[in-house]
């Protein structure tokens, strides 16, 4: 190997070192203000609280923008199910959720951290009222053992994927879930964040867009909760 070559191959070496450690840092920002929203309890609102699950919303000033929570347990859900879909295993999501298209992993940057491509075309029950989007993240978790907690995060990231013919791109702030064991890990404490950027079009009036995202919420998660029920051996 001539020192040209070499000294080509020590900078893309270089380069690929720096982006890796752009993407940990962003990672752990991402986690870091995922737990700080999930921690703040001021100006939440319940809108919604309905067989166990309960749906909070507040404007966040640091986004400019309306932001979601939704609490939820069920103790005959076992946590180590919720986590292998969420975090593990989340092309499965496609089985319970018939709105989303695809969940891929695009790349695995550590055991911690990827980068993942998801559509979601809505299908739920309140009907079609956004066209198709998608969305690139960083996708990142962390285990808390002194509460016994997972947190997965997501942040929109730069990318080079294109955008699927028909969709729309949306961008996602921090947000993610809180997953926490329940008797023993029999069952589940869940809270979801949601702090996205939807781009509503102008057709939709707001009211009928919150109505919208509330349910998509609540029957999201009542999905999930039913297909592990269902899924046990």
């Amino acid at each position: 190997m001539n020192r040209y070559v070499f000294f080509l191959l020590f900078e893309l070496v270089c380069v690929i070192s720096a982006q890796q450690q752009n993407i940990k840092q962003m990672a752990a920002e991402t986690l870091s203000e995922l737990k700080r929203l999930f921690a703040d309890q001021k100006g939440w609102t319940e809108v919604q609280n309905f067989d166990g699950i309960k749906l909070e919303e507040r404007f966040e000033p640091k986004y400019q923008k309306k932001i979601r929570r939704l609490t939820a347990e069920q103790p005959d859900v076992p946590v180590a199910r919720v986590v292998s879909v969420l975090l593990y295993k989340p092309e499965e999501q496609q089985k319970f959720h018939k709105s989303i298209d695809f969940f891929n992993v695009v790349k695995k940057i550590d055991n911690r951290i990827r980068i993942t491509h998801g559509q979601i075309t809505p299908k739920t029950s309140t009907g079609g009222l956004l066209e198709t989007r998608d969305d690139v993240t960083l996708q990142a978790w962390d285990y808390d053992a002194n509460t016994g907690s997972f947190y997965v995060g997501y942040q929109s990231v730069e990318n080079n994927i294109p955008i699927p013919q028909g969709a729309k791109r949306v961008h996602s702030d921090p947000t993610g879930f809180r997953i926490t064991r329940l008797n023993g890990g029999k069952g589940t404490h869940l809270m979801w964040l949601a702090n996205i950027d939807v781009r509503v079009p102008e057709n939709i009036p707001p009211q009928v867009f919150e109505i919208f995202a509330r349910a998509n919420m609540i029957e999201y998660v009542n999905n999930l909760f039913q297909y592990i029920r269902s899924s046990r051996t």
